[in-house]
């Protein structure tokens, strides 16, 4: 055991030592929240230089419009066709009773401004109602005492935090392990081949299948870490910039103690699963030039699968995905974020991530052999004429 953790060890600092395992490693922590903290200020900037421009709104039948009449809100004509292709900025209808409800574009710096007005005049407009009512009463104005009310809009602070939260570290999470993992593959599977210097590696009294598995866990650690680094960068700036969203700094909190370890299980098994994916594709490529086309590809391809918990939560079969490796993980992070991953689901996407990788790695050493993950692929003359190799 400790053999092995001390061989693990040894991968890792190999790694390390190449420039460009740190540039990917480091450079999604730091750009991620950078993109995420510009966005929101040119956001801020746009919301304040459209404050003076007239916002329209539609009532629907049963709104008494007098209450918010006035600048800089406009009436108009249309409906909730309107207010999603952006039209009008809230579309306010009777909720059957003496209430309203409001509809709006949370996207929308104007619609979301709207909002605020609405619910602001809606608020003088009810205090304004109880003392009518206690004047027609038998009231004297002098005893009545105007009460301030405050419409509860339902926004829990730290649901909105966490859910922002998922929304961006869900999918990067999974892209981050995508990225970080390929150049530590690329050091410790294809430098040795190049550089002739296998045969230390071959003859050490490790077994091929130890070496195999240890400089794969060298690649699931680096992209753990760098995806769990993305993550905690991401909540800080995230956190940060939350006041802008949510009024009341109380109601802000952090994700659950077990939010935490099961965000770090997924991103732990997704790493392993992805090193494995990228192991084994890079067993064609003999030199550092043939790898980064073979391992871009792969990537390429693997982003669609790491980016559909996204669409399936958008378009709701995000359930399907849950058995599915690599496209789970950006989808259970961001449940796991929100607390609203179940263990059922936690215990699927592991167990499939290792039947994945045990399955995999068996069917390759039965047709392969483990060598071939450490030496590459014989591949067939006309394609080392091809590539202009030398025999």
């Amino acid at each position: 055991m400790f053999r092995v953790l001390f061989l693990i060890r040894t991968e890792l600092i190999r790694a390390l030592r190449d420039g460009n395992t740190l540039l990917f490693i480091g450079f999604p922590v730091l750009a991620y929240p950078v993109l995420i903290w510009g966005t929101l200020q040119l956001a801020m900037y746009v919301g304040d230089s459209i404050d003076d421009q007239p916002l329209q709104i539609v009532l629907l039948e049963g709104v008494e419009p007098t209450w918010l009449e006035g600048e800089p809100l406009v009436f108009a004509d249309g409906g909730v066709v309107d207010l999603d292709a952006g039209r009008v900025q809230a579309v306010v209808s009777s909720d059957g009773g003496e209430g309203v409800e409001v509809r709006y574009r949370s996207g929308s710096s104007p619609s979301r401004r709207a909002l605020g007005i609405v619910e602001e005049r809606l608020e003088r407009h009810g205090e304004q109602r109880l003392v009518n009512e206690a004047l027609d009463a038998g009231a004297r104005e002098s005893e009545v005492i105007a009460l301030e009310l405050e419409i509860d809009t339902g926004d829990d602070g730290a649901a909105v935090l966490m859910w922002i939260l998922g929304l961006f570290v869900g999918p990067l999470s999974s892209i981050t392990i995508l990225v970080s993992t390929l150049s530590p593959a690329i050091i410790l599977f294809v430098v040795e081949r190049e550089q002739g210097s296998l045969e230390t590696t071959l003859t050490s009294s490790a077994s091929r299948a130890t070496v195999v598995l240890t400089r794969l866990m060298a690649c699931a650690i680096l992209g753990a870490v760098a995806a769990l680094a993305n993550i905690g960068a991401l909540g800080l700036t995230i956190a940060d910039l939350a006041l802008l969203l949510v009024e009341d700094a109380s109601t802000l909190g952090a994700p659950p103690l077990t939010a935490f370890f099961a965000t770090l299980l997924l991103v732990g098994s997704g790493s392993v699963v992805v090193s494995t994916m990228i192991m084994l594709s890079l067993s064609v490529a003999r030199t550092f030039r043939e790898a980064q086309p073979v391992g871009s590809a792969l990537l390429l391809v693997l982003m669609f699968p790491a980016i559909s918990g996204m669409l399936g939560t958008l378009g709701g079969w995000a359930d399907r995905l849950v058995p599915i490796p690599v496209a789970h993980i950006g989808l259970l992070v961001d449940r796991a974020i929100r607390s609203e991953l179940t263990l059922s689901d936690l215990g699927v996407a592991l167990g499939t991530d290792l039947l994945f990788v045990v399955t995999v790695l068996a069917l390759w050493r039965w047709v392969f052999g483990v060598d071939s993950l450490l030496s590459g692929l014989s591949r067939p003359a006309w394609i080392s004429t091809l590539l202009g190799e030398s025999r």
